[in-house]
């Protein structure tokens, strides 16, 4: 006997813009206005939008450093291990800045947030076994438990293929202090 009934989805009006308009565009155009004015209670979080005031140019020059490191040494994958909002406003940086770093690399850039589970590590140490990666982990204080999971996990593989010595070279942390147990490893 086979099964006749069928959930069909039209969603060619899933926003009615009579609606949208009525109800929440001052609502979205208010949050925009405080967010440009830096009036938004979370603005902590918002330094991304200005990405070329918060940056020096010692920084820029340093991660020029690293990628031409990185390219001299064939990697070919870089983790990010950072929390999930660290991780979209990284990845939205990359996406937004008008920068060579993207069009002169070869780099696949992996990120990985703290939802990561069991099985999603055990397939990204599967996919990393033959490529030649480095790890980046941000971190606000050096602590954070699940990072330091991942972290483990990943420094584990690139010990076992360059010894303990030689990972150091490939391992960069960024957090604001320097204390934690990503400096105890």
């Amino acid at each position: 006997m086979a099964i006749k009934n069928k959930i069909d989805f039209v969603c060619d009006q899933v926003i009615n813009q009579k609606v949208f308009e009525g109800k929440y565009k001052e609502i979205i155009h208010s949050i925009n206005e405080k967010i440009k004015t830096n009036e938004i209670s979370s603005q902590k979080n918002l330094g991304f939008l200005h990405v070329k005031k918060n940056i020096q140019k010692s920084d820029y020059s340093k991660l020029q450093n690293i990628l031409k490191f990185f390219n001299e040494e064939k990697i070919e994958v870089l983790v990010v291990i950072a929390p999930e909002y660290i991780c979209l406003q990284s990845e939205s940086i990359i996406n937004l800045v008008d920068t060579h770093l993207k069009e002169d690399s070869d780099i696949d850039i992996l990120f990985i947030n703290e939802s990561y589970s069991g099985i999603d590590v055990a397939n990204l140490i599967k996919y990393l076994e033959n490529k030649r990666f480095a790890l980046n982990v941000i971190s606000k204080n050096g602590d954070d438990f699940e990072s330091l999971i991942i972290f483990r996990e990943l420094i584990s593989l690139l010990t076992n293929r360059v010894g303990r010595n030689n990972a150091t070279k490939y391992i960069y942390v960024t957090t604001n202090n320097n204390y934690g147990r990503l400096f105890n490893w």
